[in-house]
């Protein structure tokens, strides 16, 4: 049996920018973190029976790889030649709640795979080989920035060149800065899961129709790298910052944004925190709030009803977490 661990991310900086149609235009850079929230994936290889088993929101039963409706889970067992396997997936947060989930499935099985066949792959060979799987073969209307999280993981600056390339950097922060920075976010959820695919989709062509939505996309793009030259940390500053990343992304897309989303904000505001934005792409999942060490005891009293969430900083990545291959 093999089992991998792939984390979630949380990006504070310069969504969006790394979608092709910004960066082919301008480039992009996103400033992000893998947080302690994972999808978990196991791969069993079956000895009594034959086929392949997909347990993930739904169950499959198929003869072979060729007849699984998953298109990621499809993809990849045809790439890799995996038949006769038993496949379990599990996550600590739904699909459609803003963290990339899609994409750590992604860089998770792709793991699992190469394990399973013993195949070595760099962590960056994973997240390349999940996005030109998810954007290129199946014409996702993604970016790239999710995939290179999952894969990577840690708290890092992902920059995009006009030709597709990725550079990824470490935050510069101290390590004080970066525990401070861990403290002060809350989560909250709101609303439903939802298909981002039709709000993304709405963002790339307020790219084509519009083209001066550029000028705000260089914005995030400078608020990316300039979080990312950071070495200490004023929690005001950058929550301030945090909060006109959430502005510029409404102006870019007013649907990102509903009257629900909105009076939650404030309302977290009026608590104490010093910005947020809701994450991924937008109506629903969850709010990520920046709150500053004094704020927090008010915060947690007068947002206790919504349950605000803390989260750990995850460095590690992807990771193999079982490899039992003696059947």
């Amino acid at each position: 049996m093999i089992g991998t661990r792939t984390p979630l991310r949380i990006s504070f900086f310069g969504g969006g920018t790394d979608f092709p149609e910004v960066y082919r235009e301008i480039g992009g850079a996103v400033f992000s973190t893998t947080i302690n929230r994972y999808i978990y994936i196991f791969l069993n290889k079956k000895t009594e029976t034959q086929g392949i088993t997909a347990k993930y929101s739904k169950l499959e039963n198929v003869v072979d790889s060729q007849e699984i409706t998953h298109p990621i889970i499809r993809e990849l067992l045809t790439a890799f030649r995996i038949e006769n396997v038993d496949i379990s997936v599990s996550a600590d947060v739904p699909a459609g709640t803003g963290m990339g989930s899609s994409s750590s499935f992604t860089v998770g099985l792709i793991n699992a795979c190469a394990s399973y066949l013993s195949i070595s792959m760099s962590a960056l060979q994973m997240s390349e080989m999940a996005c030109n799987l998810e954007m290129v073969k199946l014409g996702e209307s993604i970016g790239k920035q999710d995939a290179y999280a999952g894969g990577m993981g840690g708290l890092n600056l992902y920059e995009f060149s006009t030709s597709g390339k990725v550079r990824v950097s470490s935050a510069n922060l101290d390590l004080k800065s970066v525990q401070i920075l861990q403290n002060s976010i809350r989560l909250i959820s709101i609303g439903s899961p939802r298909n981002a695919a039709s709000i993304l989709k709405k963002q790339v062509e307020e790219v084509n129709a519009d083209r001066r939505v550029l000028r705000i996309y260089e914005e995030m793009k400078s608020q990316a790298i300039w979080a990312s030259e950071l070495k200490s940390l004023d929690l005001i500053e950058f929550g301030g910052e945090v909060d006109r990343a959430w502005s510029l992304k409404k102006e870019v897309n007013s649907s990102v944004s509903n009257n629900e989303v909105e009076l939650l904000y404030k309302e977290g505001k009026k608590a104490g925190a010093a910005g947020g934005k809701l994450l991924g792409a937008g109506k629903s999942g969850y709010i990520m709030f920046i709150v500053p060490p004094s704020k927090l005891e008010n915060f947690e009293l007068r947002m206790n009803k919504y349950k605000p969430r803390p989260v750990q900083l995850d460095n590690a990545g992807t990771t193999l977490i079982l490899k039992d291959l003696e059947k």
